[in-house]
């Protein structure tokens, strides 16, 4: 049996087509917008970032402690400056932006222990474990000088 029928085809008329075609425009206009929007604000927190340290950070890795109130951690430094020190955690340990916490550790070829107070600025992960940006707001003169020495030597 031989048929020259076919199913019919629905046929989409121009006025369709370029209302498909005008909304995937759209979709594309706001997702290259989402895209400009995010690439601005990564933009503008990297020279937040880079305002906000105004000094170098000096690559380190040795242990400090960290106490929030609450509790002691053992950490592991990343870097250090000046103006604050980058520290790695085990997982799971997380602060609040702006939390004070103490710090205690020795810089790699002294014996001094420095103590400082600090604010955490930032908070990350690295891998597995926590990453912990802390900006000190306090540190007596003699350690910002033993702290200034190292990152010289660096």
């Amino acid at each position: 049996m031989n048929s020259d029928w076919e199913t019919p085809r629905r046929r989409v008329g121009d006025a369709a087509r370029r209302g498909a075609a005008e909304a995937n425009a759209r979709r594309a206009d706001a997702e290259t917008a989402g895209q400009e929007s995010q690439e601005s604000q990564e933009s503008q927190e990297s020279q937040e970032s880079q305002e906000r340290r105004r000094a170098r950070r000096t690559a380190a890795t040795f242990g400090v402690s960290e106490a929030d109130g609450k509790d002691v951690h053992l950490c592991q430094a990343e870097d250090i400056a000046l103006g604050g020190i980058t520290i790695k955690h085990a997982p799971g340990l997380t602060h609040e932006l702006r939390t004070e916490v103490a710090l205690r550790f020795s810089l790699p070829g002294s014996t001094e222990e420095i103590e400082a107070r600090g604010e955490i600025v930032s908070e990350a992960k690295a891998g597995r474990f926590g990453r912990t940006g802390v900006r000190f707001i306090a540190v007596r003169p003699e350690h910002q000088q033993l702290i200034a020495a190292y990152c010289r030597r660096r």
